[in-house]
């Protein structure tokens, strides 16, 4: 990193990693030099390929977080956010790039805009499309006719963003609360914007600069991976509904995904396409996890109170 000026060193880039050596050396070049950055944090989930070495070698001046474990998205996050002393910080997934320019842009957005808790740029890939990172709340997913409320101003308000670059105002983050640890990977993202909103934050989403996103890169397409991602997905989306919509409807859902699942699972049997079935059983697998931790936390409760 350069060494910027006190009065303008005001931000403190934030990068969570988990075997991202094919990566991460772009993400972190895009942004350590920039005058504005005062620290830049890697916090590793545990790597086992050559990512931490790369990070130790080639950016002495980045520090280097190493987790024993793999704790998680969010949690990893939270461990750079807690000892983060400077107005802003720059979430910047292994498998993003930041733009030249697009940094100052994001600051000065944020500059007339201090009730805004978290600041996106569009994103593309290597093929210059833009990606579809913004939608309409989870929650209110079937409230809608869109996934995605259509953008017509150059910086606009929206429920939700992805977290591959997000510049957050640290004060009001302090406020509303970190990422909720238990999300261990997905939905951690829209928990943060949910809560967001309602706390009358504002999430902002702009198409007037841009970072490089490569969908997926920050991890390999290994069938296990994918196993693990969709667990994950099935698992934290139930939580997601146990947290704002109350225990009740928490079962219902999972309930109702179960025999989705279930149903799938014999439909791509049949049919011979065993990554499809493979999906399915791993979501199953996430649904069933929710069930029976339920039943653990009920019977400790129920242990608890006699």
């Amino acid at each position: 990193m350069n060494t910027p000026d006190s009065s303008t060193a005001d931000v403190t880039v934030i990068t969570v990693t988990y075997n991202s050596a094919g990566v991460i050396r772009d993400a972190i070049q895009s942004i350590v030099e920039h005058p504005r950055v005062a620290d830049y944090v890697v916090v590793d989930n545990a790597s086992t390929d050559e990512t931490c070495r790369l990070v130790r070698e080639d950016f002495p001046t980045v520090e280097l977080i190493e987790n024993k474990k793999n704790i998680g998205y969010g949690a990893g996050n939270n461990i750079a956010l807690e000892k983060c002393t400077t107005d802003y910080a720059l979430l910047l997934n292994p498998d993003a790039q930041m733009e030249r320019g697009t940094l100052d842009t994001l600051l000065s957005i944020a500059k007339v805009n201090p009730d805004a808790a978290i600041i996106a740029p569009a994103l593309v890939g290597d093929d210059g499309k833009r990606h579809d990172s913004h939608r309409h709340a989870v929650l209110e997913q079937k409230k809608r006719i869109s996934s995605r409320p259509k953008i017509t101003r150059e910086v606009q308000e929206v429920d939700f963003v992805i977290a591959a670059v997000w510049l957050l105002n640290m004060k009001i983050l302090r406020t509303i609360g970190l990422f909720d640890p238990r999300l261990f990977l997905f939905y951690e993202d829209d928990d943060l914007c949910q809560r967001v909103k309602d706390t009358g934050s504002k999430i902002l989403y702009t198409t007037t600069t841009q970072a490089r996103h490569i969908w997926g890169g920050s991890s390999s397409g290994e069938a296990d991976i994918n196993a693990f991602k969709e667990f994950h997905m099935a698992l934290s989306r139930c939580l997601i509904e146990d947290k704002y919509r109350g225990r009740p409807a928490a079962v219902r859902f999972a309930s109702n995904l179960r025999r989705k699942y279930r149903f799938k699972i014999g439909l791509y049997r049949l049919l011979g396409r065993s990554a499809k079935v493979d999906r399915y059983r791993a979501r199953l697998n996430g649904i069933e996890r929710f069930c029976q931790d339920l039943k653990q936390e009920t019977g400790q409760s129920g242990k608890s109170s006699a």
